[in-house]
């Protein structure tokens, strides 16, 4: 009896002890976040980051950083660039630690159009480049970003959700597709030319070429693109107005620049 009674004491003893264990030293969660991830910025305090799965971003060390402009007030970094090939003046912003062109540029290479062949086009749009014309195209002492550079960009600004809206301008994009020009990058949207020979998308899609060349084929490279609205879906029923992606070289896109 009292064997039992003790064998029952310790049974009860040993079920506690393991409780309070459980309790004291919960089980740690891996919260590293993969080379494929992009942390979404809550919009409140109280809401907790979501990792989404974007495929594209590579051994960034971008981290959020909060807009600097607003519809009150401006407290962007501006500078401005002279290219010395043709005169032309250029506004340029900072976002994170990199310089970034805050106009599309407009310098005449072979392989480079004016939409719709209209010379006007090049003034709002600049010029649209087949990649090899876009390598080229950078003032001195810039040069085309990279696609981890672009990635980066994307983490400064809060992630590819809320991208669109806070890159592009606040004026020029149909279909109410103006965003709120967070960061002073201005984007517009100045279409494509391509290897027909014809224009599309002028007002709804802007597409700028990065100087990553896609690893899967080495006759396209990878470029930004920014929609009109949130059109672009990812397998987690996502949607967002910003995205990357490859595009054959041939094809004309816009082209903004980082300081070296």
């Amino acid at each position: 009896m009292n064997l039992r009674y003790a064998l029952s004491l310790a049974f009860v003893m040993l079920s506690v002890l393991a409780a309070c264990s459980d309790e004291s030293n919960p089980v740690i969660k891996d919260t590293t976040l993969s080379s494929s991830s992009i942390v979404q910025t809550p919009s409140s305090s109280s809401e907790e980051p979501t990792v989404l799965s974007s495929g594209s971003v590579e051994n960034t060390i971008a981290t959020f950083i909060e807009p600097c402009k607003t519809a009150d007030a401006d407290n962007c970094e501006y500078d401005s660039l002279v290219d010395d090939r043709n005169g032309q003046t250029y506004k340029t912003v900072k976002i994170g630690n990199l310089w970034w062109t805050a106009e599309n540029i407009n310098y005449k290479t072979e392989g480079s159009f004016c939409y719709g062949d209209d010379e006007s086009n090049c003034a709002k749009y600049g010029r649209l480049y087949k990649w090899d014309g876009a390598m080229m195209a950078c003032p001195n002492g810039w040069r085309l970003p990279t696609k981890i550079e672009f990635d980066d960009l994307f983490v400064i600004v809060g992630g590819r959700l809320s991208a669109g809206q806070v890159l592009k301008s606040t004026s020029g994009w149909k279909y109410d597709g103006n965003g709120r020009d967070a960061y002073g990058f201005s984007a517009i949207p100045a279409g494509y030319w391509d290897e027909h020979d014809s224009y599309g998308l002028e007002g709804s899609h802007a597409y700028f070429w990065s100087s990553t060349v896609y690893e899967y084929s080495d006759q396209s490279a990878y470029n930004m693109c920014l929609n009109y609205s949130a059109e672009h879906r990812y397998p987690d029923g996502s949607y967002d107005e910003a995205h990357l992606d490859s595009n054959y070289k041939r094809r004309g896109l816009s082209v903004r620049c980082v300081k070296d």
